[in-house]
């Protein structure tokens, strides 16, 4: 009688913790999604990086919406392998939650960028670069 009560007691314990990692899951999934399509992009810079004991690649960083803050969000190995401490990266928060932040790794820094406005931007700017051949023609 006993050896089933802790057996019960077990499986319980063990189904409460798969039902608590998928509902974590959902919501980082569903926070992504409002990210973003409701969200605004930030330039950050890459104030530490750490691999964890289960070799999940993150950078902590930091960037500046109406205060200085301070962000966490894993990556993959490619852009971890490219970026360094003091890197300049683009991230994308939540006005109405700036403490939700997330990387993305799709776009690249670019100087041409210019400075920041003090509210971010709703889309990155598009920076036009000519090549070579193209100011000789001209001139």
């Amino acid at each position: 009688m006993r050896n089933k009560v802790i057996n019960y007691a077990g499986s319980l314990i063990f189904t409460g913790f798969i039902i608590y990692l998928i509902s974590i899951a959902f919501n980082r999934n569903k926070s992504e999604k409002e990210i973003n399509k409701n969200g605004i992009y930030l330039l950050a810079i890459i104030t530490e990086n750490v691999v964890s004991k289960s070799s999940i690649r993150e950078f902590k960083y930091y960037f500046v919406y109406q205060k200085h803050r301070i962000g966490i969000d894993n990556v993959n190995i490619y852009y971890y392998n490219k970026h360094k401490i003091g890197d300049t990266i683009i991230v994308k928060i939540l006005p109405s939650n700036p403490e939700e932040s997330i990387i993305i790794e799709d776009e690249k820094y670019k100087s041409s960028f210019g400075k920041q406005p003090k509210f971010g931007w709703k889309e990155l700017p598009n920076c036009k670069w000519y090549s070579y051949s193209f100011w000789v023609q001209r001139f």
